[in-house]
């Protein structure tokens, strides 16, 4: 009955390319082959000897531990720890003069008195982030090199300049972040006619859009505006190169360069309104689209509608308000940008009959 019980407890896996196979439930003893020769033995939990063990190995998941001295002297050349694994006996792997690469799918173990002493020179170990108890990659653990070989995410960078107004005289500088050490930098400025978006087509833009300007001699991460760039939208491109492969990164901008902030800009008023009109009409729309291309930079349009010659009266008012509110709600269409005000007022009672939007445009 006793061997019965013995054979039913004994499992050997031949294990030729060397994939573990984690310990079950009511398996007390598990015979793993070494993918050269030899093999080790596991009992419960733990590797608590080897036989004439060569070539790789990995413990099966589930193992916690390896007895001092069972792989003392053999001809190990790699081995895996699962992340189950937690103690490593005295002298465990001790003049296995071939050893050459240990990975630990888990944190560190507690060590016991030079496990690996005197295995291959130049041997590594590695691990997977976040484990922890090893440092970091470049360090040595036990007089072992470390390194992660936790897979890196793709090459990128990113990058933004710092924000609020832009106006001549302002210097805009440039940040970038990259996720490789030892990547280097390269920045460009350009002068755009439209906003500049962070996308393109759904995925973050690498491009500079159509309609960008490069401006010359402007290769560091900072840039001093000039009075040209007044109305502009300004963009700059990082691009990031590591290991003979390049990214790009294009910041996004919605708002152009302002004007100096000056005076406020009172423009020609534009009238001929019907009677009930409020909409403006389509040749007033292009008179207002020429009050903001032929001067740009400004931050804030005021609107303010006008009736003269009328008699004073509350419709009079609340339809020149609204003429005021349109004008102003059309040209924030044409430039997103645009903080916009509108009031109503009647400033004449008499003389010669006019219904009309005053524009002035403020820094």
């Amino acid at each position: 009955m006793k061997a019965i019980l013995s054979a039913a407890l004994t499992f050997v896996l031949t294990i030729g390319t060397v994939v573990a196979t984690p310990i079950t439930a009511n398996a007390a003893v598990v015979t793993v082959n070494c993918s050269t020769s030899g093999s080790f033995t596991v009992t419960d939990t733990v590797v608590t000897s080897s036989t004439l063990c060569v070539g790789a190995i990995e413990l099966p998941a589930g193992v916690t531990a390896v007895a001092a001295n069972v792989f003392k002297d053999s001809g190990v050349t790699s081995v895996k720890f699962p992340a189950s694994f937690t103690t490593l006996g005295d002298l465990a792997f001790a003049n296995s003069a071939n050893l050459s690469e240990i990975t630990f799918r888990g944190n560190a173990p507690t060590l016991g008195t030079t496990p690996f002493d005197s295995i291959a020179a130049g041997a590594k170990v590695n691990f997977y982030s976040p484990a922890t108890g090893f440092g970091t990659a470049g360090w040595l653990w036990n007089g072992l090199l470390v390194n992660d070989l936790t897979p890196l995410p793709p090459f990128a960078v990113s990058a933004d300049v710092t924000r609020g107004p832009w106006r001549q005289g302002t210097t805009i500088t440039a940040s970038a972040s990259v996720n490789r050490v030892g990547a280097t930098l390269t920045y460009s400025w350009y002068r755009c006619t439209d906003p500049v978006t962070a996308t393109s087509g759904g995925v973050v833009r690498s491009t500079v859009p159509v309609g960008c300007i490069e401006i010359p001699s402007v290769v560091s991460n900072s840039y001093l505006i000039p009075a040209t760039d007044t109305g502009w939208y300004i963009t700059m491109q990082v691009k990031a190169t590591y290991n003979n492969v390049t990214v790009n990164y294009i910041a996004a901008n919605p708002n152009p360069v302002l004007v100096a902030p000056t005076s406020a800009k009172v423009l020609s008023k534009i009238g001929g309104y019907a009677a009930t009109a409020i909409s403006p009409t389509t040749i007033m729309k292009l008179r207002i689209k020429g009050i903001m291309v032929t001067n740009p930079g400004y931050q804030r349009l005021h609107c303010v509608g006008d009736v003269t010659g009328f008699a004073k009266s509350a419709q009079q008012l609340k339809l020149a308000t609204s003429r005021a509110k349109a004008a102003c709600t059309y040209a924030k269409t044409l430039y997103p940008y645009l903080t916009i005000t509108y009031a109503g007022k009647q400033s004449k009672t008499t003389g010669t009959k006019a219904r009309l939007v005053n524009y002035t445009l403020v820094p």
